[in-house]
């Protein structure tokens, strides 16, 4: 049985084999990180780091997790980049109000315990 934080969505409901590019529209397959058409990051993303992050923290795995910001990231990305979060806690990507023209390039990474 897996532990879910209070407000926690149920990621085991994967009824639409489908996400769309929050940039493009284009439709991807659930499974792919970036878009196919302009590259920017997948919703299908966040639900899958977020399972994966959640069972190593409760694991004792990791302590956290950080976002990465490319170099050139606008300053909405830069200003949640670099801190350590808790699973659930940790900013969906793409992130919301990203301004940099080519898409969200920010990635999640683990924090070693």
């Amino acid at each position: 049985m897996a532990v879910r934080y209070p407000g926690m969505r149920d990621l085991s409901d994967r009824s639409s084999d489908e996400v769309r590019c929050p940039k493009c529209g284009r439709p991807n397959p659930w499974d792919r990180t970036y878009c196919m058409r302009c590259g920017s990051v997948l919703e299908g993303y966040y639900r899958r780091e977020l399972e994966r992050y959640t069972q190593a923290y409760l694991r004792g795995r990791i302590r956290g997790v950080r976002v990465q910001a490319a170099a050139d990231a606008c300053p909405r990305c830069r200003s949640v980049a670099g801190k350590i979060y808790k699973p659930h806690e940790m900013p969906r990507i793409p992130v919301e109000g990203c301004t940099k023209p080519t898409g969200c390039r920010c990635c999640y990474l683990p924090v070693p315990s």
